[in-house]
């Protein structure tokens, strides 16, 4: 097969559409690998647990843990061994989303050791206690942190019917915090129980959201007053330059839906170059600069979680460049043999938005680029493969933001070469990226039927049920 070929889209039933009409051989050959990563049933992990003595349990995700087990790890009289036991029950919890234990935490009160729990509440204290050394090369962390919280009322049930319960006090051990909480901050979490005495819980969570009372950077408080878990921003530091991935999930969605709820009054003006030379610092800000979008794709969500969290079934990646003014950006490659590619005058920019104006649709575009002055959340630098770096052996890399508003411009008459190689580039790296948020889903949903699967073996044969296909 030879030059450009005509690709069809997707059935309806496909969790990505690509809106394009001509693509040559290898780009097919990319969309492929992406839409066969995606094109399957998909189940969100968030839905409740079916019931039943052969029901899954929480416990059933955390390998060589039981609730017997949970419950004696403070009984431990010596602190290094108790210390321990909590540093690999943390590993294994810090392995699952919070959302799986969100969605079993159904249990009525009185919990016991070993159930999943919900709870949020304000910061009382922050301490941490170092792992024994033996253990941290391998789990891959040197600390725990105890984060202390005063838990809120509405989620401290009663346990006798009384509605004069007492103030609840939660101990939440994790291996990880937000750089800057602090006492009166707000988080939320979910995890197991480790144990529960006198109105004071005991818990392993895997992550914190978290909302700071006084935010030390202003820039971020747009998305602080949009709701955004702050705690995403240092996880996207750490992701600066790397492909999107199932790690950038929540934030990505999360940023998504603070886009709905952002004033344009607080995006501030920013030279196009800042975005690549002062990026860590811009993480999360609310930004403004003008854009020449040159090409979208309409992207579906099929997750109803994600779906409700951004009011939406889809979301719109558009692919376009911005001004550098005299400035010039060098890539270079891994291999020093290589020559380096260089960009001067305009930079290629992708943006994503749960909406956009008629005029920035694949048709529209199609006919005639649209120069915009656009406001939205830098999310951070993102990598992908494009023609132009193809031959250096290196990936492109370039902002990723989130649209909160579009403002029309005059549209350039025409456009510089190259653009369209680099545009679909990152459009399919984004499709791909997205891809594997779901791909992540469907792993989880097939671990969720074999662990059925397995209890159902061991159940007496009055309980078990029919295999699923």
């Amino acid at each position: 097969m030879e030059g450009d070929q005509t690709m069809k889209a997707p059935a309806p039933s496909d969790v990505i559409k690509v809106h394009r009409d001509v693509i040559t051989l290898h780009r097919i050959v990319i969309m492929a690998i992406a839409l066969t990563l995606v094109t399957f049933p998909y189940r969100s992990t968030a839905q409740e647990p079916s019931g039943g003595e052969a029901s899954v349990s929480i416990t059933d995700y955390l390998p060589g843990w039981d609730s017997a087990r949970i419950e004696k790890i403070f009984e431990n009289k010596d602190a290094e061994d108790r210390t321990a036991e909590l540093a690999r029950l943390i590993f294994r919890v810090s392995r699952q989303p919070v959302s799986r234990f969100e969605s079993f935490a159904t249990s009525p009160h009185p919990l016991k050791s070993g159930d999943a729990i919900s709870i949020q509440g304000t910061v009382q204290s922050v301490s941490r206690v170092a792992v024994p050394q033996a253990l941290v090369d391998s789990l891959q962390f040197d600390q725990l942190f105890r984060v202390t919280i005063e838990r809120d009322s509405k989620d401290s049930a009663p346990k006798n019917g009384s509605s004069n319960s007492k103030t609840e006090i939660a101990e939440l051990w994790l291996s990880k915090i937000p750089t800057q909480i602090r006492p009166g901050d707000r988080v939320q979490s979910a995890g197991v129980l480790i144990f529960s005495q006198n109105n004071q819980l005991t818990i392993a969570v895997p992550s914190l959201a978290w909302q700071p009372t006084e935010v030390t950077d202003p820039g971020l408080q747009s998305l602080v007053s949009a709701g955004f878990d702050l705690s995403q921003i240092d996880l996207l530091r750490s992701r600066q330059r790397r492909s999107l991935g199932i790690e950038d999930g929540d934030a990505f969605f999360g940023m998504l839906q603070s886009s709905l709820k952002s004033t344009a009054d607080s995006a501030q003006p920013i030279p196009t170059i800042e975005l690549l030379t002062k990026s860590d610092s811009l993480i999360g800000h609310h930004l403004s600069f003008d854009f020449e979008a040159v090409q979208s794709t309409r992207v579906v969500i099929t997750d109803p979680k994600r779906r409700d969290q951004v009011a939406s079934d889809h979301y719109w990646q558009i692919d376009g460049f911005a001004d550098l003014g005299k400035h010039e950006v060098v890539l270079k490659s891994t291999d020093p043999t290589d020559e380096p590619v260089t960009f001067g005058g305009r930079y290629p920019v992708s943006v994503v938005a749960t909406s956009i104006a008629k005029s920035l649709e694949p048709n529209s575009l199609a006919d005639q680029h649209q120069n915009v002055n656009l406001k939205g959340y830098f999310f951070r630098l993102w990598s992908y493969d494009t023609d132009l770096m193809r031959d250096s052996k290196a990936k492109q890399f370039g902002p990723l933001i989130v649209a909160t508003r579009w403002t029309p411009l005059s549209t350039p008459a025409s456009d510089p070469k190259g653009v369209n190689r680099i545009g679909i580039g990152a459009a399919i790296a984004l499709i791909i990226g997205a891809s594997g948020i779901f791909f992540w889903s469907r792993k989880n949903n097939r671990e969720d039927l074999e662990i059925k699967r397995r209890r159902r073996a061991e159940a007496p044969g009055d309980f078990r049920a029919k295999e699923e296909n």
